[in-house]
């Protein structure tokens, strides 16, 4: 499956993957939005095997970052 990668003006960046999903990192690599909040993503940033998990509301609002792994 393949990736690309969106820069944006303020320094972050999406990663969408070939079936459509997608996760907006700030900066910091923090996430900023996933497209599956209930799916982990691997953080690129040498955690290692430590994936995060994001929460969202229903408006689509994250309202939790969790670290997993």
């Amino acid at each position: 499956m393949g990736k690309t990668v969106e820069h944006h003006g303020d320094g972050s960046h999406t990663d969408r993957n070939d079936s459509g999903h997608s996760v907006t990192y700030n900066p910091d690599n923090s996430v900023r939005e996933s497209s599956r909040p209930e799916t982990s993503w691997p953080v690129p940033n040498g955690m290692g095997p430590n994936d995060i998990q994001v929460t969202r509301d229903g408006d689509g609002n994250v309202t939790n970052v969790q670290r997993r792994g």
